[in-house]
């Protein structure tokens, strides 16, 4: 439930599930544990895009999920864009607005993911 800070009267309403983790919000979205992966929201309500796994903001536009199988993408939750970089577990990830650094197979993986900084 999104609420007015200004009013108190509620905004808009979403299906949230508890139990899979915690809900997240930025300057621009929201992100919201949900039944099928996480659900991300714009201020309005609009559902822009699910994610099947774990995601976590890198900036107020930008995500990094972990889907099924380990798949690492990038996802820019207004233009729908999805980047599939690679393969890695979240756990032992680390990451900055631009670039992921993970330990996979072969040693440690290195991905850029945004280029207009």
């Amino acid at each position: 439930m999104a609420i007015d800070a200004a009013s108190g009267r509620e905004l808009w309403r979403a299906p949230a599930m508890w139990t899979r983790g915690d809900i997240f919000a930025t300057t621009a979205a929201i992100r919201v544990p949900a039944s099928d992966g996480y659900a991300v929201y714009d201020l309005t309500g609009k559902r822009l895009v699910t994610i099947d796994g774990m995601a976590h903001w890198v900036d107020d536009e930008h995500l990094l999920a972990w889907e099924k199988g380990d798949t690492v993408s990038a996802y820019s939750v207004f233009t729908g864009e999805r980047i599939v970089l690679g393969r890695a577990a979240w756990n032992i990830c680390s990451w900055t607005r631009t670039m992921l650094a993970c330990p996979t197979e072969r040693g440690i993986s290195v991905w850029r993911y945004r280029t207009n900084e």
